[in-house]
């Protein structure tokens, strides 16, 4: 079996620890077998990603694109957090972040297919919508402390890494909480309706693997 190798960027140690189980865990389930998924190139900030594109100071998808490119990938995969952005851009009327490094993210790959995608508001906000499977698998000192009402809002609100840390009973730890709960993060149900950009988080790693196998 020939393989074909994925290359993650995101913007933070957080999910660099875990986006590429994430994402393995994924096509395990969907019985892909035929894609590797690499270390995810950690960009140490999200604002490195959205700067204008200079190669002399870093910035700018276009930098860490072609940075992926020179290790051979067939796909990059590119998460970011969308903070306070997504809002504002719309209340002004401005087109899309994802949209807009998508399309810088392409020119710069050049015929290796590229996503992105932009957690609304942060990846916590997906660990929240999912919370009625991670509590039932991890081991928590108050699971109560995220509502029904905060995993069907998750995405519309923020402040989650202090509920987080409520639910743990201690402050929450980016760099190892993250990646311990996502282990139990579900790819069906009621998280794709509370977290739509997870579930386009889904949809973007099925296009990737249906362009990297030429479908």
């Amino acid at each position: 079996m020939s393989h074909r190798k994925l290359i993650p960027i995101v913007e933070g140690h957080g999910e660099a620890s875990c986006v590429r189980e994430l994402v393995r865990r994924y096509l395990r389930q969907r019985e892909v077998f035929d894609v590797l998924v690499e270390s995810p190139i950690n960009t140490k900030g999200a604002s490195k990603l959205k700067a204008t594109y200079s190669r002399q100071k870093r910035l700018g998808v276009e930098y860490w694109v072609k940075m992926a490119h020179g290790k051979r990938p067939d796909g990059i995969l590119v998460l970011l957090d969308a903070d306070k952005e997504c809002l504002d851009r719309t209340r002004e009327r401005r087109p899309g972040l994802g949209p807009e490094l998508a399309g810088r993210a392409r020119k710069a790959a050049g015929k290796i297919p590229v996503e992105v995608v932009v957690a609304n508001r942060q990846y916590e906000a997906w660990l929240v919508a999912g919370w009625d499977t991670i509590r039932n698998e991890v081991l928590l000192a108050n699971p109560d402390a995220i509502t029904s009402e905060n995993m069907r809002t998750a995405e519309a609100a923020h402040g989650w890494v202090g509920k987080l840390g409520q639910a743990l009973g201690r402050g929450y730890k980016k760099t190892t909480d993250q990646r311990s709960l996502s282990r139990y993060l579900p790819f069906h149900g009621e998280i794709l309706a509370n977290a739509p950009s997870f579930a386009r988080f889904l949809r973007c790693v099925d296009r990737l693997v249906e362009a990297m196998r030429g479908e």
